[in-house]
């Protein structure tokens, strides 16, 4: 038999968390250890208030109505063939995958300090004004035809983004990559 890796003292195994949770005896400030990853529960689920976790994996669950009040996360995953809008308005996280959903637009309220993933979301139309994240990956994201006024960010992938045909009069992509590989629309960058 496999031994657990230790954990920090006051934190639950992300394996125990998910039994907890599948259960519905979890209680409210549960803090794991590891990545804790729900696919498919086949019911609707609740997760507990205030839940601390590093790796928060909740991809495709449709029947997620709602994330925890007071969640602490550093990454959350979202991605799959769902449309998890629903679950973003005022979300603050270090790095945020919502690849390959249904998502049309991404609330103003949404912080990512880090990386915002949103690869191949092919219904994605509109991102808000002001966006600020460090790394933004768009690509394939075909629906999209203009990036938002005033967007700051350090690492820019719109590769495929075929829609796209203007850049915004203000925006700064600084320090890091800017990729725009078969953005064929977009026929002027800024100096």
């Amino acid at each position: 038999m496999a031994r657990r890796a230790s954990i920090p003292r006051g934190c639950v195994h992300a394996d125990d968390a998910l039994r907890m949770i599948l259960d519905g005896t979890a209680p409210d400030e549960l803090r794991v250890a590891g990545t804790l990853s729900i696919k498919k529960p086949g019911r609707p689920i609740r997760l507990p208030r205030h839940l601390t976790v590093n790796c928060l994996e909740l991809d495709g669950i449709p029947e997620l109505e709602q994330l925890p009040k007071g969640l602490a996360v550093r990454r959350l995953s979202l991605a799959g063939n769902w449309n998890p809008y629903h679950l973003l308005d005022g979300l603050a996280c270090y790095d945020l995958s919502l690849a390959g959903t249904s998502i049309a637009s991404i609330p103003p309220t949404l912080r990512v300090s880090y990386r915002l993933d949103l690869e191949s979301c092919t219904a994605l139309q509109a991102l808000p004004a002001g966006l600020k994240v460090g790394s933004l990956v768009l690509r394939n994201c075909i629906s999209l035809d203009a990036l938002p006024e005033n967007l700051d960010t350090y690492f820019l992938d719109m590769s495929g983004c075929t829609g796209i045909d203007r850049w915004p009069a203000q925006a700064s992509v600084s320090v890091g990559r800017f990729s725009a590989r078969g953005c064929a629309q977009l026929l002027k960058l800024p100096p």
